[in-house]
C-alpha cells in the first residue's frame, strides 16, 4: 500500500529497510540504517501531536531525538508542544481542520463507510480487492 501510494510521485521514495531486519524494529535503529545508506541526506520524523507524548516510552528515544528533527503535525483535541529540553528538535506544524488517523480510517473500512480522499484510489482498490480491514 506504501509503495501505492508512492508510486507517480518522484519525491517519494519507498524502503524496506525495516522489512529486512531481524528481530524487533526500532525506530532508532531505522533512522540509523536510512542515514548509513544515503549519507549527506537530511531526514526528519514526522508524527502527529497525539504521538509527542508517546515518544518517551520509545527505545532510545533520546538519542533519536539527537539524531532527527521531528516535524508535529496538529490533531484535534491535542496541544501542539515539543518535550520540554528537546525544544529545538521539533518543528510545530498546525493544520486546521485535519482529522485523520490510521486507526480512524481502519474503523470506518471496517463498518463499510466511505473514507473519502484519505487514501489514494489505487490504495482503496487494493484493500477492497484484498477485503482488508473487514468485520
Amino acid at each position: 500500500m506504501v509503495r501505492l501510494t508512492a508510486s507517480g510521485r518522484p519525491r517519494f521514495q519507498v524502503s524496506r529497510v525495516e522489512l529486512r531486519r531481524q528481530g524487533p524494529s526500532f525506530t532508532f535503529d531505522t533512522v540509523r540504517a536510512m542515514r548509513r545508506r544515503h549519507p549527506g541526506r537530511d531526514f526528519a520524523f514526522i508524527v502527529g501531536a497525539d504521538t509527542v507524548r508517546e515518544i518517551p516510552t520509545w527505545h532510545r528515544w533520546r538519542d533519536l531525538l539527537k539524531a532527527v528533527p521531528f516535524i508535529v503535525i496538529s490533531r484535534p483535541g491535542y496541544r501542539l508542544r515539543p518535550l520540554r529540553g528537546f525544544e529545538s528538535r521539533f518543528r510545530l506544524v498546525p493544520i486546521r481542520g485535519l482529522r485523520l488517523s490510521s486507526s480512524g480510517l481502519r474503523k470506518r473500512l471496517r463498518r463499510g463507510r466511505g473514507v473519502g480522499n484519505s487514501l489514494a484510489p489505487r490504495v482503496r482498490a487494493y484493500i477492497r480487492g484484498a477485503g482488508l480491514y473487514r468485520s
